[in-house]
């Protein structure tokens, strides 16, 4: 046996997410990035999430997004990473008047949000501390995201 073997267990993964109890970087009672305002103030709260339309679980996390959204009033910030301008306009229609999208590249959601995992969320308080982080794929993921906030944003479920 490898005598490093039993060392490989002290080796850490490096995470692509921030954990509940982190800050945005630089969040100054709301942010801004590429003239993209991420503001919770009017609701003490707001959800961001990161999705890649070149990555297949984020079509389902869409689609259940928008139905999350149909039935439930949230402030909602979608940031999209795709190669294809059209695709995008659908996206920004889609979620018109539910949502703000904006196109943002894998690269910009490290080095701004210090995350390149697609389908996720964050549930952000209005101090820009993270309270909730997790992969966002259907609405069991969803309801765990937002069940913190139900004396801000009301009962969803």
């Amino acid at each position: 046996m490898n005598e490093l073997h039993g060392h490989f267990k002290f080796i850490k993964r490096a995470k692509d997410w921030l954990d509940p109890g982190d800050y945005l970087p630089d969040f100054a009672g709301f942010h801004v990035h590429n003239g993209i305002k991420l503001d919770p103030r009017p609701r003490s709260c707001l959800f961001l999430f990161f999705i890649d339309t070149e990555c297949e679980p984020c079509g389902d996390s869409l689609n259940t997004l928008y139905k999350m959204l149909s039935e439930y009033d949230l402030p909602v910030t979608i940031l999209v990473s795709t190669p294809d301008a059209d695709k995008f306009e659908v996206l920004k229609d889609a979620f018109d008047g539910m949502a703000d999208v904006h196109r943002y590249s894998l690269k910009e959601m490290r080095a701004h949000f210090r995350t390149g995992a697609t389908p996720w969320g964050y549930g952000i308080n209005s101090v820009g501390q993270i309270i909730t982080s997790s992969v966002c794929g259907n609405r069991a993921e969803f309801l765990r995201l937002v069940q913190p906030f139900r004396g801000l944003i009301g009962e969803v479920g």
